[in-house]
């Protein structure tokens, strides 16, 4: 078959492979123009958005058994589709004095909800630093807008503090998040 134009642009008698190597690169294929069930078995997991924060503020908390105390870095993030995942990567330096003490990753404040939490115990009288990096994978509720920042609850130790502070006046804590499409 002949290759005809029909003055309109359109072309036609190409077949399938019908074109030399390296005739069609990206820049000429339209905007999502190839989608994930057209990928190689096993291609995936891109990442459609992000978001980072940093602070170099001290915190403390002493407040007694029963307060979640926000702390370090908070992030504000509109999830694309709620079948993607949210990775969150927490850097933090904390010095702790006898007690037990949790910490969990909030989703709109203490008044929000509680995408995951940990625990971890001190019992000594002297300041211990603990240097932690806190790795959530969480599912988007929806795709509306929703602030994320961890918390610290104080939980026994009559006399137990907590400081949240950062490893270091450069680096600060640091929160980052990966939205990651499956």
């Amino acid at each position: 078959m002949a290759i005809t134009f029909d003055g309109s642009g359109t072309v036609t008698g190409i077949s399938v492979g019908g074109l030399p190597d390296a005739i069609v690169d990206t820049d000429m294929l339209a905007a999502n123009a190839v989608s994930s069930a057209k990928l190689a078995s096993g291609v995936g997991g891109k990442v459609v958005g992000s978001a980072f924060a940093s602070s170099t503020t001290n915190e403390q908390n002493t407040s007694g058994n029963t307060t979640w105390t926000l702390v370090g870095p908070q992030i504000t993030y509109t999830a694309a589709s709620t079948s993607n995942k949210l990775v969150f990567l927490h850097s933090h330096h904390m010095m702790v004095e006898d007690m037990t003490w949790h910490m969990a990753l909030y989703r709109d404040g203490t008044s929000g909800t509680q995408v995951y939490q940990m625990q971890s115990y001190t019992q000594d009288a002297q300041w211990i630093p603990t240097v932690g990096i806190t790795n959530v994978v969480a599912t988007p509720p929806d795709t509306n807008s929703h602030t994320y920042q961890f918390a610290i609850y104080r939980n026994g130790g009559a006399d137990g503090k907590i400081r949240y502070s950062p490893n270091s006046a450069s680096t600060g804590s640091q929160i980052m998040m990966l939205e990651v499409a499956p």
